[in-house]
């Protein structure tokens, strides 16, 4: 799918949303718009499970489920504002976060 919306977008000059807009009336846009933002909210809520799971697991299931969601909500949030903040503090954050895994891999 992505690899046709990007030939689409060469030759068109349009991107999939425009294009859409253009083919369809209004009833199958606002269809195709729920449907979009419904995949979105899943996958989202996909991570957010997933992150919590893999901290529980990492822990040695010291930190509960719940815990690990509003770990990796906090953490998202942070990724957010650092980002309005500057992209150099972003950078940096992102750069520390690599350091502290490269020790924990050579500590191991």
């Amino acid at each position: 799918m992505q690899r046709l919306s990007a030939r689409l977008g060469v030759v068109t000059g349009h991107h999939l949303a425009e294009m859409c807009y253009r083919q369809y009336k209004r009833a199958p846009r606002i269809v195709l718009w729920l449907m979009v933002e419904t995949a979105i909210i899943g996958s989202d809520i996909q991570e957010v499970i997933g992150t919590a799971i893999a901290i529980y697991l990492l822990s040695n299931k010291v930190v509960p489920l719940w815990a690990g969601t509003l770990i990796t909500i906090l953490d998202t949030f942070t990724f957010l504002f650092l980002d309005k903040y500057g992209l150099r503090k972003l950078e940096f954050l992102f750069g520390l976060l690599i350091t502290v895994m490269a020790v924990t891999f050579g500590y191991e």
